[in-house]
């Protein structure tokens, strides 16, 4: 029997109510034996469950809950609203189980991941081609670049990043001016050519739903050859489509 499916069948067979959405959770072994905190730590609770099964319940009725750690020694069960991509940096706790949500529409064996709290399926990927190759890349995977247009998705995908591999700060995201995801346009005017989330939203220059970096420089459009975005720090920048970094798709 699988891993996800004795999770499953623990969860069914548990006496506590189990939540009748469709989420479903997965035992990442790659995190046995540690408890990793998220910074910042508020972004964890701490609960008590009498099994793995209750621990899920309760990650389950918490619809901002994207992975729990629960140890059987305790009954601790730490819901987290991030979901972790190794074990550097954990606490030693041997007995620790982690889990994370799974969607049968977040293909987890193509490398991406369920963050379930705001909703969206992404693969960070770490090879640094421009911002055309890497639109591209996510159009031939069936996804796009990752739209971070929500707060939410903004804080839970920077965090997923940082972890996956040597705390990566940087990536292209699904945010451009006309002309660059075909590379057709190389220079562009700040006011006449704003920015578009790929969804056609057009991006927040300030207020509430606004989250760049250096707010009072950006977008700044430097030397008019900042046509594409990025996730930088957790916020976001414009930066120059021909340079090479990591880019986050999202499946939709």
């Amino acid at each position: 029997m699988s891993r996800m499916m004795s999770l499953l069948l623990i969860v069914a067979l548990s006496t506590w109510p189990v939540s009748t959405s469709d989420v479903l959770w997965t035992w990442d072994e790659t995190l046995d034996d540690v408890i990793k905190v998220p910074n910042p730590p508020s972004r964890t609770q701490v609960k008590r469950a009498v099994n793995v099964g209750h621990c899920a319940s309760l990650c389950t009725s918490n619809v901002s809950c994207s992975s729990f750690f629960f140890l059987s020694k305790t009954g601790e069960c730490r819901l987290n609203e991030f979901v972790f991509a190794t074990r550097a940096d954990g606490q030693s706790s041997p007995g620790a189980r982690y889990f994370k949500a799974f969607s049968a529409s977040c293909p987890s064996g193509d490398g991406y991941v369920w963050l379930r709290g705001p909703g969206i399926c992404i693969k960070v990927y770490l090879d640094s081609p421009n911002f055309k190759s890497a639109y591209k890349s996510c159009v031939d995977a069936g996804s796009r670049l990752a739209v971070l247009d929500k707060g939410d998705k903004l804080t839970v995908t920077a965090a997923y990043m940082a972890d996956l591999a040597s705390k990566i700060t940087r990536a292209f995201i699904g945010g451009m001016r006309d002309g660059a995801a075909n590379g057709s346009r190389a220079s562009w005017d700040k006011y006449r050519d704003p920015l578009y989330w790929l969804n056609g939203v057009q991006v927040a220059i300030s207020g509430p739903d606004a989250y760049w970096d250096l707010p009072a420089l950006n977008p700044s459009n430097d030397r008019n050859e900042e046509g594409c975005m990025e996730i930088f720090s957790g916020l976001w920048n414009d930066m120059v489509c021909n340079s090479g970094h990591p880019y986050i798709c999202e499946k939709i």
